[in-house]
């Protein structure tokens, strides 16, 4: 009983977390293009919907925020040349910055 109070952990202690495949399968309706990107990024939101109501978050490979904001267009020319994850959301989109 103190096991589950102090942890989060089932009584094994062995926790599984989801793979980072099973991750990117989640609700994704926005696209990203051009993938590889060189500078700019562009977000195409359903077309019912405003880009203002939208925060986005740009994760490196080891899943560390590195650009985050709610705008359209993404500047992208600061990050180094590599594989990263625009979340939105539930949303996952991988891409390529060159």
């Amino acid at each position: 009983m103190i096991w589950d109070v102090v942890t989060h952990y089932p009584r094994t202690g062995i926790y599984e977390l989801p793979s980072a495949t099973t991750a990117l399968k989640i609700d994704n309706d926005f696209d990203i293009y051009p993938n590889p990107v060189n500078d700019v990024m562009v977000i195409q939101y359903p077309k019912e919907s405003d880009a203002n109501d939208y925060r986005y978050d740009v994760l490196n490979a080891l899943g560390k925020i590195v650009l985050s904001g709610n705008e359209q267009y993404i500047n992208t020319g600061q990050l180094p040349a590599g594989c990263y994850v625009l979340k939105i959301g539930n949303g996952y989109k991988r891409f390529i910055k060159s």
